[in-house]
């Protein structure tokens, strides 16, 4: 029987913890309510909702630490693609751009096309815009896309652009100079080739 109300004053308590951390988030208190979230996890560890719930308040509160904490172990425990883009949004910002992109390939796999469109962003950072473009084709195909992968699509066409008028901006100024070293090395030669001493 002291098993038994062991048991019973555990759940309790269990409840009262989840029951807080619900109050707090719903009140924006956030620090108090990070509190009883983790302490309600510790004892309800398959809680995904409320572990991702957490995370994503870590993250908004810029604790990038404690939000990879939390996506890793979703990622790991119930494999989501937004887990795992999240886990990759996380890597990212603590300058892990490998395992970043590898959290983001994994979301990939699973059709998460917020995580397609980081992807494709990195690609175009990059200059590899047929890799972008294959991405985000991808990700059109897949019903109810993520808004992200037309600003993609965009970024795409407005990177190309604005690299191929910066590139005929530097070949017009070195046409130009260009013209410049003609023209003065014609007319030295001009005034030079008058002074020379005939046979």
């Amino acid at each position: 029987q002291c098993l038994s109300i062991a048991r019973e004053e555990m759940r309790l308590s269990t409840d009262l913890l989840i029951g807080l951390s619900d109050v707090l988030l719903e009140l924006h208190e956030n620090d108090d309510y990070k509190i009883f979230a983790e302490a309600a996890l510790e004892r309800t560890p398959e809680d995904h909702v409320r572990r991702f719930s957490l995370a994503y308040k870590y993250s908004e509160d810029n604790e990038d630490d404690a939000a990879l904490f939390h996506y890793r172990i979703l990622s790991e425990r119930n494999p989501e693609g937004g887990s795992w883009n999240n886990f990759g949004v996380e890597l990212a910002k603590l300058k892990m751009p490998a395992l970043a992109v590898a959290a983001y390939r994994e979301a990939d796999k699973l059709g998460e096309t917020l995580a397609m469109s980081n992807l494709a962003h990195k690609y175009i950072r990059e200059g590899f815009l047929e890799e972008a473009t294959e991405i985000t084709n991808r990700a059109l195909l897949i019903e109810n896309y993520n808004k992200a992968v037309g600003d993609a699509i965009s970024s795409i066409k407005e990177t190309l652009d604005k690299e191929i008028v910066e590139k005929n901006k530097f070949i017009e100024v070195h046409n130009k100079r260009r013209q410049f070293f003609i023209d003065y090395s014609a007319k030295y030669l001009e005034e030079n080739i008058k002074t020379l001493p005939e046979d």
